[in-house]
């Protein structure tokens, strides 16, 4: 029998078919890459708002409880990403159309079993604060924030940051929004507040679960899907755990032994360094999914999409750390004025940025890992930087103040950093490979 020969095209035209493609990738990335930070910074921007219109407006004792509290929030909201958020974006990036709405269905079910206990939590909070009048509305802004976390994380998974966009502006723009009418006609206060962010984050829900088409699955893939969740959550809850540890013991130190003014002037030129967040968050966002989806055509394929969308992130922040670095006494002008208690911080600004930047590569590389399903290497990452704030930052804390912070905090990141690239040379993303079965379809450990 013939076989059929295969058609050879002139090497120019092969050229240009593959300058063609390599420019459709590259604007196909910018495109991704521009709606996911539009759509982080809608989320950062709201919750800025209200936390800004909420200090403003209210007593300072009652902001203070009201900062209290949106803590909690945010940590329950990690147990929830952990279990919930986390193993669906990876499922989901390899799912179709019908199978993503179904997984959204049973995330949906996992979330509000799981919210139940995160409300306890909240209640005792409410309480042990003295407000438990505020416990009803702070658990619905929870219950409604997660499922609509859910369905957002689900859109996400498919890489619709576009489309997501539309429900995260009305929950998180649309909070701060009810939050000042309240604030300008006179009646602002921490129940409202509660009211404001309970009401916005069902309505985002509701739309961007229309937007999406949620379908119910049945109880034996409900299990299994509670089993996965299971498998890959526990390694990224011990990770983000490890990380809370890390970043919140040092500061205690240099309060402990130094004054808390000390930890306080950390804290301000960490805030210089915060800008960044809707970068660092938006992209490692990307880049999950994206991971898994690529996994399919072997590891080193995931490693090359991770890599795009790590450079692009790269682009995006390099020129703010250069301009940190080089111009540290403008930088502190700009934020704090002139003849601040934190203008003497020029060296401490400038090792905070080296050490934000190897961390933006850690962070980066271990959304990697965490999209091809390695959750446990990444826990074990995470660790490893914690066993070296432990053994170097600690110590250099106490000996010398703020400068022994952040070399601690440097030698952290690298061993943060230097572990997810060991861990990915252990997958196979340097050498090419044979296609492998996304480690999200069985019970993964690792």
């Amino acid at each position: 029998m013939d076989r059929p020969q295969p058609t050879l095209l002139p090497a120019k035209d092969l050229t240009a078919s593959a300058d063609e493609s390599g420019l459709v990738s590259a604007r196909s990335a910018l495109s991704k890459g521009f709606w996911s930070l539009a759509d982080q910074g809608v989320v950062s921007v709201g919750n800025f708002a209200t936390n800004i219109l909420l200090a403003r407006n209210v007593a300072s004792h009652d902001y203070g409880v009201f900062a209290i509290l949106f803590g909690i929030l945010l940590f329950l909201n990690s147990i929830h990403a952990a279990f919930v958020s986390y193993p669906l974006s990876v499922k989901g990036a390899t799912a179709d159309l019908p199978g993503l709405r179904r997984l959204a269905g049973q995330s949906l079910l996992l979330s509000g079993l799981l919210s139940l206990p995160l409300m306890g939590a909240a209640t005792i909070a409410a309480i042990v604060l003295k407000r438990a009048d505020l416990a009803i509305w702070l658990c619905g802004a929870m219950l409604f924030w997660h499922l609509q976390e859910t369905i957002r994380r689900a859109m996400m998974a498919h890489l619709r940051y576009r489309d997501a966009i539309w429900g995260d502006a009305i929950h998180f723009l649309g909070q701060s929004v009810v939050i000042f009418v309240f604030a300008e006609r006179g009646g602002l206060n921490l129940h409202m507040a509660f009211v404001a962010m309970c009401v916005a984050a069902a309505a985002g829900a509701a739309v961007q679960g229309l937007q999406l088409g949620i379908r119910w699955a049945g109880k034996q893939q409900w299990w299994g899907f509670v089993q996965i969740s299971w498998d890959l959550g526990r390694w990224m809850l011990l990770s983000s755990l490890v990380s809370v540890v890390s970043l919140q013991v040092v500061p205690w130190v240099l309060a402990y032994f130094y004054t808390l003014d000390e930890a306080g002037r950390l804290a301000a030129i960490t805030i210089i360094l915060g800008v960044i967040h809707p970068v660092l968050f938006g992209i490692g966002s990307l880049i999950v999914p994206a991971a898994s989806r690529a996994l399919l055509r072997g590891p080193k394929a995931a490693w090359r999409v991770g890599i795009k969308y790590t450079l692009l992130g790269a682009v995006l922040v390099t020129p703010y750390y250069l301009l940190v670095a080089a111009m540290p006494v403008l930088v502190l002008e700009v934020f704090y004025g002139v003849g601040s208690p934190y203008e003497d911080l020029t060296l401490a600004l400038r090792m905070l940025v080296v050490c934000h930047a190897v961390d933006f590569l850690g962070t980066m590389l271990g959304s990697v890992l965490g999209g091809m399903g390695h959750s446990r290497w990444f826990f074990i990452a995470n660790l490893a930087g914690m066993i070296a704030t432990a053994a170097i930052a600690l110590p250099l804390t106490v000996w010398m103040g703020i400068n022994g912070t952040l070399i601690g905090a440097i030698a952290a990141a690298v061993a943060r950093l230097a572990w997810c690239v060991i861990y990915l040379r252990s997958a196979g993303c340097f050498k090419s490979s044979p296609k492998v079965q996304n480690p999200s379809i069985g019970l993964v450990g690792g």
